[in-house]
């Protein structure tokens, strides 16, 4: 609800309020479908199942934040909480994307290098 009307239409701030609920509620779905999917196959990666279900509540809870940022009339504590909350949500995601860069992306090999010579040093000093 957002002025007394369940849709209050998208012009003007009123309709950028809409966009970010309408948005927030599809995170909110999404999240769920990628905790479903991570619990199918939490016995082979346990790490991401706990890191979805930590992004599902969080954007939870992120969600109740927003309701009480509105009934606070935008306080300062609320506006702070709200923020922090999604700093959360959103290092939950990284930390699930770097959990699934194959592991020859993260370490680049490097060439073999020769072993020194002896003498080698000295050979360019002449």
């Amino acid at each position: 609800m957002c002025n007394g009307a369940l849709f209050p239409g998208l012009a003007g701030a009123v309709g950028v309020q809409v966009i970010h609920r309408v948005a927030a509620g599809v995170l909110v779905l999404l999240l769920f479908g990628l905790w479903l999917q991570a619990r199918r196959d939490r016995a082979i990666r346990p790490d991401l199942y706990r890191a979805s279900t930590a992004a599902c509540a969080l954007a939870i809870v992120q969600a109740l934040g927003g309701g009480l940022v509105i009934l606070s009339r935008l306080e300062l504590f609320t506006l702070l909480l709200h923020a922090a909350l999604v700093a959360l949500l959103f290092a939950s995601l990284c930390y699930m994307a770097y959990q699934l860069i194959p592991q020859r992306i993260c370490l680049p090999r490097r060439a073999p290098s020769a072993p020194a010579q002896p003498g080698a040093a000295h050979a360019g000093a002449k």
